[in-house]
This record gives C-alpha cells, structure tokens and sequence, in this order.
C-alpha cells in the first residue's frame, strides 16, 4: 500500500473533516505527506481552506 493509499484511507474512515498534517504523522514525514494532501486536493479528494495556524 502506498503512502497516497494510506493517506485516503485515513481520510475516508475518519469521523472529522478538518485535518493537519500531524494527524498523518505516523503514516510518513512531513513533506510525504504534504505531497500527499497536495495530490488529493488537484483530484478533488480535499479542499484546502487554510494555510499554518
């Protein structure tokens, strides 16, 4: 399983809607899983609404 199948899995089985990159943390690094929430938004997977705290 990929780490990009692993993220949408997360996603699809999670009870909330709003996530951090923290909440993937045990599945790769930062920037793993940056490109990973990047690549959901261009499918249409994500919305991005924010940028930091």
């Amino acid at each position: 399983m990929t780490i990009q199948d692993r993220l949408v899995d997360r996603v699809k089985r999670a009870d909330h809607s709003v996530f951090l990159r923290a909440d993937f943390a045990d599945i790769a690094d930062y920037a793993q899983v940056g490109r990973g929430l990047r690549n959901m938004v261009k499918e249409g997977l994500m919305m991005k609404i924010g940028h930091g705290l």
